[in-house]
């Protein structure tokens, strides 16, 4: 029988599993809050639920019987998917490396109990908490809800007169949680991703590294390769591996670094395709890290990952709230050569929202400046109204 796969997230991640998902034979069953969802578009069904209903999730997980469960977004309960894995589900790729991985605290505390480069950090509860924790990491200072990736709700605190404002938008983006988290600041100098591989037999791969930006907190643009001076790649190597060795699980698995001062700071891990991972769509590695998220899920055996070309992606962007969203611009983008654009589908905008991503890549793997412009000026050619 065909095996089934369920999606707990139907976003524009959600809808890249798809893809891979049904190109290797499975039965795809996507869930989200609201309709036409990314996923939902190309799934062979799906169900309405609220991410953060368990009982509503369990009836939809009892009706379907999948296979496996992929967590797409960190919504979802990680309590709920221990229970789920305990009662013989196969939540992928393993509940309680999720519910450590979804939790920035106790990830920032277990690389710090491994000996990583981390910036400090205090978890607050309260307001008069977070004003002492100001006054102990000093300003400027981040503040984020201690759960999330998507740099919903994050701040840099400059001035006292925003920790406040800091706290209210942290506690609005995460209501369901107590917990809040103060960082040092750090100057970065860059960001990158590496995206590591766990297979059934035990061997882990490493991509070629991912270099990123962020705007508000989220993903702007990605590029591959990141031109990384290669002791400072080799720590992070180092360090992925070892975080990497204390969770649990098959597939892709996400590590985030920043660079300072000659520095790598351990920032966080995923467990499973990130987001400034969607340039391996342009084809700058071998696969792309939603095949290889599913390959080694269904025990696919992946000999490697080499770096193929020179690859960029830029985020599309909406300005507004809004539905039925209206596209132009996109016959420009046919002039300008080796470049796409990628569009989710989302039925609603919202300020900052990503609605879809430019593609752009080189044969050429120095040619990392050219294809960053090129993807920007897509990205820049798309209007959404």
């Amino acid at each position: 029988m065909q095996q089934k796969l369920l999606l707990l997230g139907a976003g524009e991640l959600g809808l890249m599993l798809t893809r891979s998902a049904k190109k290797h034979g499975l039965h795809v069953v996507a869930v989200d809050h609201y309709e036409n969802a990314p996923a939902m578009h190309e799934a062979h069904n799906w169900h309405l639920a609220d991410l953060r209903n368990n009982n509503r999730l369990l009836e939809i997980i009892n009706r379907e019987k999948p296979n496996y469960i992929i967590p797409e977004i960190e919504t979802v309960s990680s309590e709920f998917l221990v229970e789920l894995e305990k009662s013989g589900r196969m939540i992928y790729p393993n509940a309680n490396a999720i519910k450590l991985a979804f939790n920035k605290r106790k990830t920032l505390s277990l690389a710090r109990k491994l000996k990583l480069n981390t910036p400090d950090f205090i978890a607050v509860s309260t307001l008069d908490e977070l004003i002492l924790a100001t006054k102990s990491l000093g300003l400027p200072c981040v503040v984020k809800p201690a759960i999330s990736f998507s740099g919903l709700g994050q701040s840099i605190i400059k001035y006292e007169t925003e920790i406040e404002g800091a706290w209210n938008k942290a506690k609005k983006a995460r209501a369901d949680h107590k917990k809040i988290l103060v960082e040092e600041f750090i100057p970065i100098e860059q960001e990158i991703t590496l995206l590591l591989v766990r297979q059934e037999d035990g061997n882990i791969l490493i991509c070629p590294p991912i270099g990123h930006t962020t705007k508000r907190g989220a993903f702007s643009n990605s590029w591959q390769p990141a031109l990384v001076e290669s002791s400072l790649l080799k720590e992070a190597e180092s360090m992925a591996l070892t975080i990497l060795e204390s969770v649990k699980g098959l597939g892709v698995w996400s590590v985030e670094f920043f660079i300072s001062k000659g520095k790598v700071y351990f920032n966080e891990i995923c467990p499973r395709p990130h987001s400034s991972g969607l340039v391996t769509l342009a084809g700058s590695q071998s696969l792309n890290q939603f095949d290889l998220h599913i390959k080694a899920m269904l025990g696919s055996k992946i000999d490697k990952v080499d770096l193929v070309r020179a690859a960029a992606s830029q985020a599309i962007l909406t300005e507004s709230f809004g539905n039925k969203p209206q596209i132009s611009g996109l016959e420009s983008i046919e002039d300008i050569p080796n470049t796409t654009v990628e569009l989710f589908n989302k039925p609603i905008t919202k300020p900052y929202r990503r609605m879809g991503i430019a593609l752009s890549f080189s044969e050429n793997t120095t040619e990392i400046e050219a294809v960053k412009a090129s993807a920007k000026m897509a990205a820049d050619q798309v209007k959404i109204k």
